[in-house]
């Protein structure tokens, strides 16, 4: 990074970044030598030299009847960074407050075709933690078509390697394995061909039938949709 980007990162503009350089490394200067080494015209550099005297990164002297322009010690932009550091603390409360309000507004997100679903998938066992839990209610026929056609190659192995685990309800006999729970065959109002995942702070609906996916990122919605999830579990 170069010393003129790194000035603009603390907030000087490309003009004032030319002036404090030259006055580095020729103070002291009147305007004239400033704009000769800069080639500004002179109307801007007489606009730019307050906010540098303003920063601290300036200062002046008089020569003869001339007031000329040094340039203080280059630590005065660690002062800079000190000092908006400072700043940044006492507004950082008040801007975590906006994003919580913010963040606690649910993002929906809709994604299409096969390609859309593998993607939705991919996000549940990329997004968890290690050793992190989803849920799955996984309603109609063909489950192990449902995962052929839609998981991606790379899910199963996301899933051994970060040791995620996992509640899955189904609504198809003979579904057998860990943490796996079947809703009767005598409830037929869950023949729909649809899947709900919670994982982390969302939940996705899927509707293989239109291979539609809605994700909905809301921290909240996820708590109470894992909370229905796991009450179903346990009455099942």
């Amino acid at each position: 990074m170069d010393f003129r980007t790194i000035l603009h990162q603390l907030g000087l503009n490309s003009n004032q970044s030319a002036m404090y350089q030259a006055l580095l490394e020729q103070s002291p200067l009147s305007v004239v030598g400033i704009e000769k080494i800069t080639q500004l015209h002179r109307p801007t550099i007489y606009r730019e030299l307050p906010m540098l005297l303003d920063k601290g990164l300036a200062t002046t002297v008089v020569v003869g009847q001339r007031t000329q322009y040094l340039a203080e010690h280059p630590k005065k932009l660690q002062d800079i960074v000190t000092m908006v550091a400072n700043e940044l603390s006492v507004l950082l409360p008040t801007l975590e407050e906006r994003y919580r309000n913010k963040s606690a507004r649910p993002f929906v997100a809709v994604y299409h075709g096969r390609a859309g679903i593998r993607s939705v998938f991919l996000d549940v066992v990329a997004s968890l933690p290690r050793s992190g839990t989803y849920y799955h209610l996984s309603t109609g026929k063909g489950t192990t078509i449902k995962a052929d056609r839609y998981l991606p190659q790379t899910f199963r192995a996301i899933v051994t390697q970060k040791n995620l685990h996992w509640f899955l309800i189904v609504s198809e006999d003979g579904a057998q394995g860990k943490n796996v729970k079947v809703i009767p065959s005598h409830a037929h109002s869950f023949n729909d061909n649809i899947s709900q995942i919670v994982y982390c702070a969302k939940v996705a609906f899927i509707d293989y039938e239109s291979e539609t996916a809605t994700v909905i990122d809301s921290p909240a919605l996820a708590r109470f949709h894992q909370r229905v999830f796991m009450l179903l579990y346990h009455l099942l």
